[in-house]
């Protein structure tokens, strides 16, 4: 365990997260723990109101570790000890209020299913008055095996509303109410957000706690094997991006990919009932798809009779529409710097920019 958190902290890993069940009846938890606080990593400690965990209490202050995080299912001990256990609820809030008095702050965290969805309001209101530091709302994702206890996009946009305009808290909810993904200031999904990195018990690393597996946490170099797990990703979203865009056009679309003459690293034709588009050869995967989703706008936005256009004005405004309309329909998968991009003129500038910019985790799954 000692190698692989050192090649952790070699590639930049900031936070450890550290599940269970219980981490803290692992024999080598306060190792492990040791081992993280020395490389200047921070420990994401989740745990459960156990006698294990009481017992390393000492620890946690001897290592100034100022945060834990528990997990509760309902605000209402009856539902809670239903899935936790009898006494479950009782004995999470009393851990709370114990640590709380050494100077421990505690994080709660729930998954939300459509089971409580309707609770979570209580369990905002329950957090607030136990004095809990930051609430984390987490929707039930399906692994395909299971019962589906999954909730809907317009109950998690309706619940994020709800959570919006509550002023009861005695601190406004958007400053320490966390729903990922959500903007609980404006009640609305935000556009992209960052993949994670999970490592299981058994050393599988995965994307999320229900996708496939990456690799092996013995295996070297997991940092390079992710970001190559991603850019395939990346690719298959693109692919699935172009295949709908094709779709819908009226005529057949052919690519080929050659020589260039010119310095963009595509064109696009109109011949006959089809639409022919050229690709400079070897150009990385992620930006050759770019380049076909931007040739496409031009056909969307029907400047292909403009670019080879000799007047300098029509030539930037239709690559500008080009760009346009390749931000728009990729518009809920760049970060904020990607919309800026429709400036970018040379389009071997503007796609390798925005193969940088798309960041969503949306392609992941």
């Amino acid at each position: 365990m000692t190698s692989y958190l050192e090649q952790l902290s070699r590639n930049k890993v900031l936070l450890i997260a550290l599940a269970g069940g219980d981490p803290f009846l692992h024999p080598d938890i306060e190792k492990i723990i040791r081992k993280i606080v020395d490389l200047k990593m921070l420990p994401l400690l989740a745990c459960n109101p156990s006698k294990e965990f009481e017992l390393k209490i000492p620890l946690l202050k001897e290592l100034k570790i100022k945060t834990v995080q528990f997990s509760l299912d309902s605000p209402f001990d009856v539902d809670h000890d239903r899935s936790r256990g009898k006494g479950s609820f009782e004995a999470t809030l009393a851990m709370i209020q114990r640590i709380s008095k050494e100077n421990i702050k505690s994080n709660l965290s729930v998954c939300v299913t459509r089971g409580n969805i309707e609770q979570m309001e209580a369990m905002v209101f329950l957090a607030d008055r136990i004095g809990v530091f930051k609430l984390k709302l987490v929707f039930w994702e399906s692994d395909g095996l299971a019962e589906d206890w999954s909730v809907s996009e317009v109950q998690k946009l309706a619940l994020a509303g709800r959570i919006s305009n509550l002023r009861a808290t005695t601190r406004p909810v958007a400053e320490w109410v966390a729903l990922p993904d959500y903007d609980l200031i404006k009640a609305v999904r935000m556009r992209y957000s960052m993949p994670e990195l999970v490592v299981s018990a058994d050393g599988n690393v995965t994307s999320s706690d229900f996708s496939k597996m990456i690799c092996r946490i013995d295996e070297p170099l997991i940092a390079r094997r992710f970001a190559d797990y991603v850019e395939v990703k990346k690719i298959s979203f693109l692919q699935k991006i172009i295949d709908e865009s094709i779709f819908r056009l009226s005529r057949k679309v052919n690519f080929y990919d050659t020589d260039l003459e010119h310095k963009a690293a595509a064109a696009v034709l109109s011949h006959g009932n089809a639409y022919h588009i050229f690709l400079e050869r070897n150009l990385p995967p992620i930006v050759r798809e770019l380049n076909i989703l931007h040739e496409i706008g031009h056909i969307e936005t029907r400047t292909l009779s403009k670019i080879s256009t000799q007047t300098d004005h029509d030539y930037l405004a239709a690559e500008r529409a080009a760009n346009g309309w390749l931000i728009d329909r990729l518009a809920d998968y760049l970060d904020p710097a990607g919309i800026a991009l429709a400036n970018c003129l040379e389009d071997s500038e503007f796609t390798a920019k925005m193969a940088k910019a798309i960041r969503a985790k949306f392609y992941i799954f």
